[in-house]
Protein backbone atom coordinates (compact mmCIF):
# COMPACT_ATOMS: atom_id res chain seq x y z
CA UNK A 1 0.00 0.00 0.00
CA UNK A 2 1.57 3.33 -0.65
CA UNK A 3 0.24 6.56 0.81
CA UNK A 4 0.73 10.21 -0.67
CA UNK A 5 0.70 13.21 1.80
CA UNK A 6 1.02 16.70 0.61
CA UNK A 7 0.55 19.84 2.06
CA UNK A 8 -0.21 23.59 1.44
CA UNK A 9 -1.54 23.86 -2.04
CA UNK A 10 -2.55 27.20 -1.60
CA UNK A 11 -5.06 27.43 -4.27
CA UNK A 12 -3.13 26.10 -6.90
CA UNK A 13 -5.12 24.30 -9.29
CA UNK A 14 -2.22 23.58 -11.84
CA UNK A 15 0.14 22.27 -8.93
CA UNK A 16 -2.95 20.25 -7.02
CA UNK A 17 -3.44 18.74 -10.15
CA UNK A 18 -0.09 18.09 -11.42
CA UNK A 19 0.39 15.88 -7.50
CA UNK A 20 -2.42 14.01 -7.75
CA UNK A 21 -1.39 12.55 -11.57
CA UNK A 22 1.39 11.98 -10.04
CA UNK A 23 0.47 10.10 -7.47
CA UNK A 24 -1.90 7.58 -9.42
CA UNK A 25 1.27 7.21 -11.40
CA UNK A 26 2.86 6.51 -8.54
CA UNK A 27 0.34 3.69 -7.22
CA UNK A 28 -1.28 5.47 -4.24
CA UNK A 29 -4.42 4.45 -2.96
CA UNK A 30 -4.39 6.82 -0.13
CA UNK A 31 -3.98 10.26 0.25
CA UNK A 32 -3.69 12.89 3.28
CA UNK A 33 -3.31 17.01 3.03
CA UNK A 34 -1.49 18.38 6.10
CA UNK A 35 -3.43 21.87 5.22
CA UNK A 36 -3.59 25.15 3.69
CA UNK A 37 -5.53 24.60 1.00
CA UNK A 38 -6.16 27.82 0.32
CA UNK A 39 -4.32 31.52 0.74
CA UNK A 40 -2.22 32.99 -1.88
CA UNK A 41 -3.28 31.07 -5.15
CA UNK A 42 -6.07 32.14 -7.38
CA UNK A 43 -8.35 29.16 -7.17
CA UNK A 44 -9.65 28.45 -4.16
CA UNK A 45 -12.97 26.84 -4.39
CA UNK A 46 -11.59 24.68 -7.23
CA UNK A 47 -9.11 23.02 -4.96
CA UNK A 48 -11.41 22.55 -2.31
CA UNK A 49 -13.76 21.05 -4.38
CA UNK A 50 -11.04 18.75 -5.49
CA UNK A 51 -10.50 17.47 -1.84
CA UNK A 52 -13.73 17.26 -1.20
CA UNK A 53 -15.30 15.19 -4.28
CA UNK A 54 -12.23 13.16 -3.65
CA UNK A 55 -12.68 12.32 0.07
CA UNK A 56 -9.01 13.29 0.96
CA UNK A 57 -8.80 13.55 4.46
CA UNK A 58 -7.59 17.02 5.17
CA UNK A 59 -6.13 18.75 8.59
CA UNK A 60 -6.98 22.55 8.88
CA UNK A 61 -3.65 24.87 7.93
CA UNK A 62 -3.09 28.79 9.40
CA UNK A 63 -4.18 30.01 5.75
CA UNK A 64 -7.75 27.66 6.24
CA UNK A 65 -8.39 29.19 9.55
CA UNK A 66 -8.10 32.96 8.89
CA UNK A 67 -10.34 32.38 5.48
CA UNK A 68 -13.02 30.60 7.29
CA UNK A 69 -13.64 32.71 10.22
CA UNK A 70 -13.96 36.85 9.88
CA UNK A 71 -11.68 37.80 12.39
CA UNK A 72 -9.02 40.47 12.00
CA UNK A 73 -5.89 38.98 10.62
CA UNK A 74 -3.47 39.21 13.20
CA UNK A 75 -0.07 40.93 11.91
CA UNK A 76 2.26 38.24 13.46
CA UNK A 77 0.84 35.71 11.11
CA UNK A 78 0.81 37.25 8.04
CA UNK A 79 2.78 39.34 6.32
CA UNK A 80 1.07 42.34 4.15
CA UNK A 81 1.08 40.20 0.57
CA UNK A 82 0.01 37.02 2.84
CA UNK A 83 -3.10 39.36 4.59
CA UNK A 84 -4.36 40.91 0.87
CA UNK A 85 -4.52 36.90 -0.22
CA UNK A 86 -6.68 36.05 2.83
CA UNK A 87 -8.79 39.24 2.38
CA UNK A 88 -9.45 38.29 -1.39
CA UNK A 89 -9.87 34.53 -0.64
CA UNK A 90 -12.79 35.26 2.31
CA UNK A 91 -14.59 37.20 -0.49
CA UNK A 92 -14.05 35.14 -3.66
CA UNK A 93 -14.40 31.21 -1.47
CA UNK A 94 -17.65 29.91 -1.33
CA UNK A 95 -19.84 29.59 1.96
CA UNK A 96 -19.93 25.87 1.32
CA UNK A 97 -16.35 26.01 1.10
CA UNK A 98 -15.56 28.07 4.09
CA UNK A 99 -17.39 26.11 6.26
CA UNK A 100 -15.92 22.81 5.12
CA UNK A 101 -12.60 24.46 5.99
CA UNK A 102 -14.03 25.90 9.62
CA UNK A 103 -14.77 22.05 10.16
CA UNK A 104 -11.87 20.80 9.28
CA UNK A 105 -9.99 18.96 12.08
CA UNK A 106 -6.27 20.33 13.47
CA UNK A 107 -4.65 16.71 13.53
CA UNK A 108 -5.36 13.13 12.18
CA UNK A 109 -3.89 10.52 14.40
CA UNK A 110 -4.18 7.10 12.54
CA UNK A 111 -2.91 4.41 14.43
CA UNK A 112 -3.78 1.42 12.60
CA UNK A 113 -1.44 3.42 9.53
CA UNK A 114 1.15 4.24 11.83
CA UNK A 115 1.29 8.03 11.40
CA UNK A 116 -0.01 11.29 12.37
CA UNK A 117 -1.36 14.49 10.38
CA UNK A 118 -1.04 18.16 11.19
CA UNK A 119 -0.12 21.18 9.43
CA UNK A 120 2.27 22.69 12.09
CA UNK A 121 3.15 21.02 15.01
CA UNK A 122 0.96 17.63 16.98
CA UNK A 123 1.83 19.63 20.09
CA UNK A 124 -0.49 22.59 20.34
CA UNK A 125 -1.23 22.74 16.39
CA UNK A 126 -3.49 25.99 16.73
CA UNK A 127 -0.36 27.77 18.20
CA UNK A 128 1.46 27.52 14.01
CA UNK A 129 4.98 26.71 15.15
CA UNK A 130 7.38 26.23 12.64
CA UNK A 131 9.35 22.55 13.13
CA UNK A 132 12.69 23.81 11.31
CA UNK A 133 15.16 23.70 13.87
CA UNK A 134 16.27 20.48 15.43
CA UNK A 135 15.94 21.35 18.87
CA UNK A 136 12.18 21.68 18.25
CA UNK A 137 11.41 18.92 16.23
CA UNK A 138 13.13 16.79 19.30
CA UNK A 139 10.23 18.13 21.73
CA UNK A 140 7.72 16.30 18.81
CA UNK A 141 9.87 13.37 18.80
CA UNK A 142 9.96 12.60 22.07
CA UNK A 143 5.93 12.64 22.41
CA UNK A 144 4.85 11.42 18.94
CA UNK A 145 1.94 8.83 19.24
CA UNK A 146 2.80 7.32 15.80
CA UNK A 147 6.00 6.45 14.45
CA UNK A 148 5.27 8.89 11.50
CA UNK A 149 3.93 12.41 12.00
CA UNK A 150 3.60 14.18 8.59
CA UNK A 151 3.56 17.97 8.47
CA UNK A 152 3.93 21.12 6.46
CA UNK A 153 3.64 24.97 7.28
CA UNK A 154 7.17 26.37 6.31
CA UNK A 155 6.91 24.50 2.81
CA UNK A 156 10.36 23.44 2.88
CA UNK A 157 11.02 19.45 2.98
CA UNK A 158 12.99 18.02 5.36
CA UNK A 159 12.99 14.74 7.93
CA UNK A 160 13.48 14.80 11.56
CA UNK A 161 14.23 11.17 13.43
CA UNK A 162 16.42 9.92 16.26
CA UNK A 163 18.03 6.94 16.80
CA UNK A 164 16.69 4.56 19.09
CA UNK A 165 20.09 4.33 21.57
CA UNK A 166 20.33 8.33 20.42
CA UNK A 167 19.32 11.61 21.79
CA UNK A 168 20.30 13.94 19.04
CA UNK A 169 17.99 14.87 16.42
CA UNK A 170 19.36 14.03 13.02
CA UNK A 171 18.31 16.45 9.72
CA UNK A 172 18.08 14.66 6.48
CA UNK A 173 17.48 16.66 3.55
CA UNK A 174 14.27 15.65 0.57
CA UNK A 175 15.41 11.52 0.50
CA UNK A 176 13.56 8.26 0.81
CA UNK A 177 14.29 7.32 4.15
CA UNK A 178 14.00 3.31 5.58
CA UNK A 179 11.94 3.01 8.38
CA UNK A 180 13.45 1.23 11.53
CA UNK A 181 11.86 -0.80 13.85
CA UNK A 182 11.02 1.65 16.77
CA UNK A 183 12.42 4.64 15.48
CA UNK A 184 10.15 7.77 14.84
CA UNK A 185 10.40 10.35 12.27
CA UNK A 186 8.87 13.75 11.96
CA UNK A 187 8.82 14.58 7.91
CA UNK A 188 8.07 18.02 6.41
CA UNK A 189 6.15 17.45 3.03
CA UNK A 190 6.85 20.34 1.42
CA UNK A 191 4.29 22.65 -0.47
CA UNK A 192 2.55 22.06 -3.49
CA UNK A 193 1.42 25.20 -4.39
CA UNK A 194 3.97 27.43 -3.41
CA UNK A 195 8.40 25.97 -2.39
CA UNK A 196 10.57 27.80 -0.44
CA UNK A 197 13.46 25.54 -0.88
CA UNK A 198 14.67 26.94 -4.46
CA UNK A 199 12.52 23.93 -6.52
CA UNK A 200 9.84 25.60 -8.64
CA UNK A 201 8.33 21.95 -8.36
CA UNK A 202 5.21 21.03 -6.53
CA UNK A 203 6.67 18.78 -3.52
CA UNK A 204 4.66 15.63 -1.74
CA UNK A 205 6.18 12.65 -0.15
CA UNK A 206 5.46 8.92 -0.59
CA UNK A 207 4.54 6.02 2.12
CA UNK A 208 5.08 2.63 1.11
CA UNK A 209 4.09 0.75 3.62
CA UNK A 210 5.24 -2.78 2.01
CA UNK A 211 8.85 -1.55 2.16
CA UNK A 212 8.98 0.75 5.25
CA UNK A 213 10.41 3.35 2.79
CA UNK A 214 9.36 7.29 2.37
CA UNK A 215 10.43 9.19 -0.03
CA UNK A 216 9.95 12.75 -1.88
CA UNK A 217 8.47 13.60 -5.22
CA UNK A 218 8.86 16.50 -7.36
CA UNK A 219 6.37 17.40 -9.78
CA UNK A 220 6.86 19.92 -12.50
CA UNK A 221 3.60 21.87 -13.44
CA UNK A 222 2.20 24.50 -15.33
CA UNK A 223 3.73 27.52 -13.15
CA UNK A 224 3.07 30.40 -15.82
CA UNK A 225 -0.85 29.30 -15.83
CA UNK A 226 -0.62 29.31 -11.67
CA UNK A 227 0.76 33.03 -11.98
CA UNK A 228 -1.75 34.14 -14.16
CA UNK A 229 -4.33 32.94 -12.33
CA UNK A 230 -2.76 35.21 -9.25
CA UNK A 231 -2.82 38.23 -11.47
CA UNK A 232 -5.84 38.10 -13.34
CA UNK A 233 -7.66 38.02 -9.65
CA UNK A 234 -5.86 41.66 -8.69
CA UNK A 235 -3.22 39.57 -6.21
CA UNK A 236 0.06 40.94 -4.99
CA UNK A 237 2.71 40.40 -7.86
CA UNK A 238 4.74 39.17 -5.60
CA UNK A 239 3.03 35.97 -4.97
CA UNK A 240 2.87 35.11 -8.35
CA UNK A 241 6.47 36.03 -9.34
CA UNK A 242 8.12 33.80 -6.83
CA UNK A 243 6.51 30.55 -7.90
CA UNK A 244 9.03 30.79 -10.54
CA UNK A 245 11.56 30.63 -8.19
CA UNK A 246 10.73 28.61 -5.58
CA UNK A 247 11.09 30.76 -2.93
Amino acid sequence: MRIGVFSDVHANLEALEAVLKDSRAQGCTLLFCCGDVVGYGGCPNECCRILRERNIETVKGNHDEAVAIDFPLPPVYFNPAAAASILWTREYTTVSNREWLDQLPMMLVKEDLGLTICHASPINPQNWEYLTLPAKAASVLAVQKTPICFIGHSHQPRVFWTEQQESAVRVLPPCPVHLEPGERYLINVGSVGQPRDEDCRASYFIYDREDELVFPRRVPYAVEGAQKRIRDAGLPDRLADRLAVGR
